[in-house]
């Protein structure tokens, strides 16, 4: 196994074209998440994920690149249930009840990529890509607010809960990624974007069955190899 490593490492060492796009950095951006399955959709919602990469070009057209990020995925409903009731003081009233969960993982990315030259200086790269995603759940709760509000939207109470996921809730989830970017190089440094659209297969929650999915925009900087 060391000697096989070794020959990998001087090789890389060995060749330039194949260190060109070699290395490793930090990475960071915005995520755009959406969970289906619930009885309730609220759309897409807007997050943020910060980590790691690194990568090894393999030829001079193809790359690996490995990530390693933190994700909170926001508060998705699940349920919501609306009743009329009476209050003494402000009268006819709106019940509401929701129910929401709250989840953040580990982001585990691998990505094969196709490797464009943009211009003949080769200083600006294009990326094609897909693969996969494991995602290891760090966070899970399931929130229940109550609150009563008047017609006109006034809150008259409002309670907050928060308990653990319930048993069988998925600790480690995967998607196929598909997506791309761009590679700047100046000097040994290149910066790095990417859009990518990641399609959970996973199924959250075990009664209701629902899935993240989302497209990821995220910018970075690494050092060549």
């Amino acid at each position: 196994m060391r000697s096989s490593l070794l020959v990998v490492l001087c090789f890389l060492l060995a060749s330039p074209s194949l260190a060109q796009h070699s290395g490793g950095g930090l990475k960071g951006g915005l995520r755009f998440t959406d969970y289906t399955g619930g009885e309730v959709s609220t759309g897409v919602k807007l997050g943020w994920e910060a980590g790691v990469f690194g990568r090894i070009q393999l030829s001079r057209l193809i790359l690996f690149q490995l990530e390693g990020g933190y994700t909170p995925l926001g508060d998705y409903t699940l349920t919501s249930q609306y009743d009329a009731g009476e209050d003494p003081v402000y009268g006819p009233v709106i019940l509401e009840r929701r129910t929401a969960l709250e989840a953040a993982f580990v982001d585990l990315p691998l990505l094969a990529s196709a490797l464009i030259p943009a211009g003949d200086a080769e200083v600006v790269w294009i990326r094609l890509g897909a693969g996969g995603a494991t995602g290891i759940r760090t966070s899970c709760t399931i929130a229940t607010r109550s609150r009563t509000v008047t017609s006109e939207g006034t809150v008259v109470s409002e309670n907050l809960e928060r308990a653990d996921c319930p048993a069988g809730t998925a600790s480690v989830t995967f998607s196929p990624v598909v997506g791309g970017g761009l590679d700047v190089h100046v000097g040994r440094y290149v910066v790095v974007t990417d859009l990518r659209y990641e399609f959970g297969l996973t199924s959250m929650l075990p009664s209701a069955g629902g899935r993240f999915r989302g497209i990821s925009m995220t910018a970075g900087m690494g050092m060549r190899f």
